[in-house]
Parts: structure tokens; C-alpha cells; sequence
């Protein structure tokens, strides 16, 4: 099955303001995913250029923006019925009158499809890519080429000329190491380190020294800035390589380490909610913290007439991703308190699209949600924001997927999806569950239940919740890219 993934899902308003807001919406998204700065750069400058091309040619005031991710490729969708040849034969020259740059979009597109005002760019990427960002700073263009192709194979690598050119490139960039030549104009690399220790947010970067001069003050001069290596030019791919692999793994290592300790206090318990003994269901939950991931977190509360629960992914892969877990799990307690009276989740779905789209501080954070209503009255409703969609298996042991999709919050202005109301009774079983469940690229799309999870599903229907529970928990153990949080819930018989 082919079943996409709701990023952003939006109506844009037709000014330049506006364009230029949601270009860098796409650029911050794409960054939180990791994909390649290629891939960014591309979606930004065929959004930027069709968008202002609408702008500034359209009748139109608003469009539809769609941003949705499947099993191998990133799509982007704008319902704007202009024309858009749909062959490169067909397309007018760059510098044209008519053109106005598609020319240009078709080379920065792998497909372009058009079909009744709908225009779709596509581009290929697997989901599971992972790769980590390097910059590699340097004044000379030989060595700075020569170093990007011998680590292009093993990272995802950015370049800089000048230590002023790299302050901006992390300022805007998650970078996982640095690469830098001692010797640069104006700032020099010494300089460069030195900034970068005095920020905490980067600190703990891992920093390489790259140096024709053999100096060897220059090699103690670096030993006071906690540089992971000093490494001579010339050198070989293989070094170079090794050196950044060792440095990446030395760090992840040392934040590993800081997360377990983190994590070991009674701060991480209160991520993932339990139910009472008398609740009319069971809940049986998985949770696996790697060090990788933002955090996940359950929440449940009971209210007059049902019961609400909240699972949620806090994106990034540092320390500060999981204080924003905590940031927003304290605001969904509040907003939960708040629900006492209500019986659908339109109230509190739109409580959370207003706090991410006007509070800075909830809006700094990139997550995902998924809301569940279980009425006493034998229904449910499901909301999600950028999450996978739960699994519901039915007593005839035909599992599916239940709820309604919306774009990721803060990205965008949502206009909701009401949620329909589903079957919720004696002996039906429901899964929810974070990215980091199946996340095997080879085993089923990033974000969706996919085939393994529907036939572990189905296959365990005749046994206890637990064992289902732990079936499909230990189908993924070996998954250690990000957290895990499986929750099985069962509604007990009357």
C-alpha cells in the first residue's frame, strides 16, 4: 500500500510576504527531518518560484498547499489552475516571456503531473535516510571540493568559504560536525571554535582541524579547544572519513549517556500516562527510549462522558527536543483539564492549532499528534496531526486504519478536518503508535502502519493484549534510529 503522510496541508494566501513565510516553513520542516539540503533547496525553489509566478500572474488571492511524504517520495501539491506542460519538449525557454522559469522547476523536479488544476512535484527519497550533516570549512576551492567529494559518500555535506560563511550556515542548519582548515581570511578557524564553544547550543559540536602548515603550535593551540582531531594536509579519503565517523560516534556517545541520565529520573515517567484499575478498557504500553529521538508521550484523561488520549512525537536529535516534550506535555495536561465538558475533539484540536500557530515558545517545537475520543456511548473519534493513523481490529479480525489527517502544527494555517465518528465497543482492539515502531525503511513506509504491522495485528488476534503488545514490540527491538512507543488498547466486556 502507497498511503502518504500529511506534512503541511494549508491555503495560501497570494502575496510575497506570505511565499517567502512559507518557503522558510518548508526549508525549518525539512531541516527537523533530516532530508538533504539538495532536497530542501529544491522543494523551496520550486515552491518560491510557481508560488510567485501565481503572485504575480494569477487572478487567484488564496491556493490549497499541500505537503505530503509517501513510501519514496516527497510531494509537493498546489491547486491552482495554471497550465504546466507536462513534457520538457513542451517547455518554453528559461529566459522567455511565457516561461517564466518552469523551465527551471522542471530541473529541479523529478515528475511533474498536472491534472484539473492540480499540479504535483515530485521527488524521489527514501524515507530512511539518515545521514549525518557535515561542514567542512575552507578558503581554498580545490581543497574544499576535493574534501566534500571524498566524505559525500558517507554524510550529507555542506561547504563554507570563510569562518563568517560557516556562522551562517549553523546558525540556519543542524550540523553535526565540523571540518575546518585553521588558516582562513579574516576569522580564522581558531576564532570559529572558540564562538562555537561560548553557545550552548554549540558547545558540544564535534570540531575537526584540517592544516597544511605542520606548526606544531598551532596543533597545541587546538588542544585547548576540545578539538576531536588535528589532521595534516594532505590526506587520504579513507583518514578523513574514519576521523569524522569516530568524532560523530565519540559525541553521540557522550549524549547517549547525558539522556540516560536524564531519563532515569521521575521527570521521564510522567511521558507516559496509565489508567485505573476500573477503567472500561485495558491499556497495555511499550516504550523504548534510544537517546536519538525528541521523546514520545501518552497522555489520558477521563472526562463526564468518555475518556481522551493524546500520543505525541517531539521531533530533533538533541538534548533540547526532549525539554520541548516536557514543554508540551505540560500544556496538553492543561488543555485536557479544559475538556471536562466536552464530548468531541473539534474543542480541543482547535485549542492546539491556535496555541502552536500564536504561542512562540510551543510553536519552537516540531511534533506530532494524535487525539483519540472514546465516548461511553460506544464511538470514537481520531485526530492527527502529522502522526501515523491508529489501527483499529475489529472482532472479525479485519484490521484498518481509523481517523482523519492534518498537516503538522505550527506549519501553516489548518483548517480542520472533522474527525468522523467510529465504532468503539466490547472485544475491538486499537493500536497507536509513534514513527519509531516502523521505522524499518525495508519492512513498511516511515510514518504508517504498513503491511507488518496489519498482519502481526491480525495474526494476534486470538491472543491477550499483552502478548499482542509484546509481538509487535519485539518485531522492531532491533530499530534504534529513534524512540518507540506502542500503545494497545482493548475495550473490556460489559
Amino acid at each position: 500500500m502507497s498511503r502518504q503522510r500529511i506534512l503541511i496541508r494549508t491555503e495560501l494566501e497570494l502575496t510575497h510576504e506570505e511565499v517567502s513565510l512559507l518557503r522558510g516553513q518548508l526549508g525549518l520542516l525539512g531541516r527537523h527531518l533530516r532530508w538533504p539540503n539538495t532536497l530542501v533547496e529544491q522543494i523551496q525553489l520550486v515552491f518560491a518560484e510557481w508560488a510567485t509566478n501565481l503572485v504575480e500572474h494569477s487572478e487567484q488571492t488564496v491556493v490549497p498547499v499541500l505537503l505530503q511524504q509517501t513510501a519514496d517520495t516527497v510531494e509537493l501539491v498546489l491547486s491552482d489552475g495554471a497550465s504546466f506542460p507536462a513534457t520538457c519538449d513542451e517547455l518554453p525557454d528559461l529566459e522567455s516571456e511565457s516561461g517564466r522559469g518552469r523551465w527551471l522547476i522542471s530541473q529541479m523536479t523529478d515528475q511533474v503531473i498536472q491534472d484539473s488544476g492540480r499540479t504535483q512535484f515530485s521527488w524521489a527519497h527514501t524515507q530512511g535516510y539518515d545521514g549525518q550533516r557535515v561542514l567542512v570549512v575552507d578558503d581554498d576551492p580545490i581543497v574544499l571540493a576535493l574534501t566534500q567529494d571524498y566524505l559525500s559518500t558517507d554524510f550529507n555535506v555542506v561547504t563554507a568559504g570563510s569562518a563568517e560563511a560557516a556562522m551562517k550556515i549553523l546558525n540556519q542548519q543542524a550540523i553535526d560536525l565540523v571540518v575546518c582548515d585553521f588558516d582562513l581570511p579574516g576569522s580564522n578557524g581558531f576564532e570559529l571554535r572558540r564562538t562555537l564553544l561560548l553557545s550552548r547550543s554549540t558547545d558540544l559540536m564535534p570540531f575537526v582541524f584540517i592544516s597544511g602548515d605542520k606548526d606544531l603550535d598551532k596543533k597545541g593551540a587546538s588542544n585547548t579547544l576540545a578539538v576531536d582531531r588535528f589532521v595534516q594536509k594532505p590526506f587520504l579519503r579513507h583518514v578523513i572519513v574514519d576521523i569524522c565517523h569516530e568524532a560523530i560516534k565519540t559525541q553521540s556517545l557522550i549524549t547517549r549517556r547525558l539522556h540516560e541520565q536524564f531519563l532515569k529520573t521521575s521527570a521521564q515517567r510522567t511521558l507516559i500516562d496509565t489508567l485505573p484499575a476500573d477503567a472500561p478498557l485495558q491499556l497495555e504500553a511499550h516504550h523504548k527510549t534510544t537517546g536519538q529521538g525528541g521523546g514520545d508521550f501518552f497522555l489520558t484523561r477521563e472526562n463526564e462522558k468518555g475518556r481522551f488520549f493524546i500520543l505525541g512525537d517531539c521531533m530533533g536529535h538533541d538534548p533540547s527536543s526532549q525539554w520541548y516534550a516536557h514543554l508540551w506535555v505540560g500544556f496538553l495536561r492543561g488543555a485536557l483539564i479544559a475538556q471536562q465538558q466536552n464530548q468531541t475533539l473539534e474543542p480541543l484540536a482547535n485549542m492546539l492549532i491556535d496555541a502552536a500557530a500564536n504561542d512562540p515558545l510551543l510553536d519552537e517545537a516540531m511534533l506530532t499528534l494524535c487525539l483519540v475520543y472514546q465516548s461511553n456511548e460506544g464511538w470514537m473519534q481520531v485526530t492527527s496531526f502529522g502522526h501515523p493513523l491508529p489501527v483499529l481490529l475489529t472482532p472479525d479480525g479485519q484490521p484498518t486504519e481509523v481517523g482523519e489527517q492534518n498537516g503538522m502544527l505550527g506549519l501553516g494555517h489548518i483548517e480542520l478536518n472533522t474527525a468522523p465518528k467510529e465504532r468503539w465497543g466490547a472485544g475491538m482492539r486499537m493500536a497507536l503508535f509513534t514513527d519509531g515502531v516502523t521505522e524499518d525503511p525495508t519492512e513498511a513506509p516511515h510514518g504508517e502502519p504498513g503491511s507488518a504491522l496489519m498482519d502481526l495485528m491480525k495474526s494476534g488476534q486470538s491472543t491477550s493484549l499483552n502478548e499482542l503488545k509484546s509481538i509487535i514490540a519485539n518485531a522492531h527491538q532491533d530499530q534504534d534510529k529513534d524512540d518507540a512507543t506502542l500503545i494497545m488498547l482493548e475495550a473490556k466486556c460489559a
